[in-house]
Formats: C-alpha cells, sequence, structure tokens
C-alpha cells in the first residue's frame, strides 16, 4: 500500500504534522524511534506570546496564538482528554530594572496592546514577602501538557496501525523518482522530524542548527498556595495543582547530553530561593529532574521545506523552545504547500541554507 506521507520522528512537531494531514484526509505513517531522547519528553510546553528582557512579541504571534488555541481544543475533543491550560503570565519588575520602561513603551504600543496589562502585583510569597513588586500580565499564554498529548496520540495511532516504533538508520530509505521505501512501507513525501537530531541527519546536515540544552525540575511545595499562572521571576514557576509546581528552565548550549545535572538542579534551587521566602524553600521536595535538548537554529526561525536535490524528501523542526506555539499552525501552513502548491514562508524555508 501507498501512503502519502511517512514521518520520523513521533515528537511533538512530527505529531502535530500527523494530526494535521490525517485531519486534511492523507495516509500518514509515523516512525517513533523509541531509544533517541525527544526534547518533548523534558519540555514544559509553555505558550508565550511575548518573551525576553526586551519583551518581543513572538513572530505571527497574532496568527499564530489563536490556531494554537483552536487545534489543542479541538484535539482534546478528538482524543477525549484535557491537556491544553490557557492562562496568563504574571512577571514581576525587579526594582531599578529597564522591564519598567520597556514595558511602559510596549504598553502604548497597538501591536502589544491585546498582550499586555500593567498594574499587578507580583505574589509576595514569590518576592520572599514583598507586598510592593510591581508586575505585568501576559494575555493568551498558557501551558501543554506535552507528555499528556502525545500518549494519548500515540495510543490513537497504534490503534490505527500507522504508529511504527522501531529503530531506524538514515541509509534504509530508498529514494526513487516520485516515491520513497522504508522497511516495507512506500510514499509520496518522507519528512524528518527529528528535533535536535536533525542535526546529524545525513539529508539535512547543512542546516545550521544550534541545539541548545534546558532543565526543569517538578517540585512539592507544601503550603504555597498561587491561583492559576505561570509567574516569571528569575525563573518561571507553573502551579501544576495539589501542591506540586514546574520550576525552569535552564539554557546551555555547551552540553550535549541529555541526561540531568547536578549544576541544572543547582542553578534552578539557587533562583528559586531569591523569590520563596527561607521557610517554604526549606520544605521544597524535588519530584522529578528532567533534561532535553531543543531544536534551536543559528537564525532562530524553523526550517521546513524540501530537500534541494531528493524532492521527495523535507524538514519539519528547528522550533526551539517554542514547539507548542509554532507547529500547529506551520504543519498546516506545510500541508498547503506540500499539497496546494502554495509558496513557503521565505523565513521559514530550508532552502535558505541550502548548499550553493
Amino acid at each position: 500500500m501507498k501512503f502519502d506521507v511517512l514521518i520520523i520522528g513521533a515528537g511533538l512537531a512530527g505529531t502535530n504534522l500527523a494530526h494535521t494531514l490525517l485531519a486534511k484526509g492523507k495516509s500518514v505513517v509515523l516512525f517513533d524511534t523509541c531509544s533517541l531522547p525527544k526534547a518533548s519528553d523534558a519540555a514544559a510546553g509553555i505558550i508565550n506570546p511575548i518573551t525576553g528582557k526586551r519583551l518581543v512579541k513572538t513572530w505571527l504571534a497574532d496568527s499564530l496564538f489563536p490556531y494554537a488555541a483552536q487545534f489543542y481544543q479541538a484535539l482534546e475533543g478528538t482524543l477525549n482528554d484535557t491537556f491544553y491550560h490557557q492562562h496568563s503570565i504574571l512577571r514581576a519588575i525587579p526594582k531599578g530594572s529597564a522591564l519598567s520602561e520597556r514595558f511602559a513603551k510596549r504598553a502604548k504600543d497597538p501591536a502589544f496592546m491585546p498582550y499586555l496589562r500593567g498594574g499587578h502585583w507580583f505574589p509576595p510569597a514569590l518576592v520572599q514577602g514583598n507586598p510592593h513588586t510591581p508586575a505585568f500580565e501576559i494575555h493568551h499564554g498558557g501551558h501543554l501538557n506535552i507528555s499528556r498529548m502525545l500518549k494519548q496520540s500515540h495510543e490513537l495511532f497504534r490503534t490505527k496501525g500507522i504508529l511504527n516504533q522501531s529503530e531506524i538508520t538514515h541509509d534504509e530509505i530508498e529514494i526513487k523518482s516520485n516515491e520513497v521505501h522504508l522497511r516495507g512501507y512506500c510514499a509520496s513525501h518522507l519528512i524528518f522530524c527529528e528535533g535536535a537530531h536533525s542535526a546529524k541527519n545525513p539529508f539535512f546536515d547543512w542546516l545550521p542548527f544550534e541545539p541548545a540544552k534546558g532543565e526543569l525540575l517538578d517540585l512539592s511545595i507544601p503550603g504555597l498556595a498561587l491561583a492559576q499562572a505561570l509567574y516569571q521571576g528569575p525563573k518561571w514557576l507553573l502551579p501544576l495543582g495539589d501542591g506540586l509546581f514546574r520550576l525552569g528552565a535552564t539554557y546551555a548550549h555547551d552540553d550535549a547530553s541529555s541526561a540531568p545535572t547536578a549544576q541544572g538542579a543547582t542553578a534552578l534551587l539557587g533562583d528559586l530561593a531569591k523569590m520563596l521566602m527561607p521557610e517554604a524553600f526549606a520544605a521544597i521536595e524535588i519530584t522529578k529532574h528532567r533534561a532535553g535538548i531543543r531544536p534551536t537554529t543559528q537564525d532562530r526561525q524553523p526550517f521546513i521545506g524540501r530537500h534541494p536535490d531528493y524532492p521527495n524528501l523535507h524538514i519539519f523542526g528547528g522550533f526551539g523552545s517554542k514547539g507548542a506555539s509554532l507547529s500547529p499552525f506551520l504543519a498546516a501552513h506545510f500541508y498547503a504547500h506540500l499539497f496546494a502548491k502554495e509558496p513557503l514562508l521565505p523565513s521559514i524555508d530550508c532552502s535558505r541554507y541550502a548548499p550553493g
């Protein structure tokens, strides 16, 4: 049987792409290389339209975030589960910080007005009891429980018989004039969704990936009660319910290992100690320590598109820490490119780095 698409990589990007193609009536087989660590296994799934010290609005935010909300809500219905959580992000403005001036400027910009609102105080419990730390609210944010979404998605794919969980190598791929063969499957297109492992893909090793390691801690903090939001101070803290929280994240280009480190935990807890009262910090229990490699790129834009010499081979990746926000919209955009011949946005087209 010939399929429309084979997808290698069953993390967030590959799974969202598979859902998109299936919803459009395309036949898909998804290959999950189980032994390779996925960034999705350790990703927090934060959805944040305004980021960084300079309060930068995410590229295509006005399209990306409404589309992502619609996509995940529809997927919750399909999978009969809840894993997408919309909530605000509350960001502290430290005393003497340039962030105050930047916020004031952004808040007057019509392009930012739907996303920003001032006049808040950061919870005293997160600024060592200080009741007068100003903060601003970021709207249209939230988080995706990626592990839950992937588990339910893969179960659905398994029941459909389109999830192949086996180890494959790139030299097994047989490329013909108008189709691709792999492990007995034949398709018109093969798409690599390998995350940071794409940097070692021999077909796309010319793309300038700059992987960045990130570490997270899941914590029990007895007695700390916070409303549902993401709280951003020196690090961000996400309430999970029942006294459980997620703390993140580190960012490092000099460690290619996906293993959690003592240094990562120390850095995270060191920043949390600047936030909590001493008695609350003393009561912390680490319940889980996770690490992953983000598939970041040199120009901080995704890599999507065809191989310059093998038009049946494609890549869909390079989403960095914004896979939960970017991948639903860009999966639909990529579908339109593959099957309706619509041009890719130049800023994400992998041909921008094609050799020669």
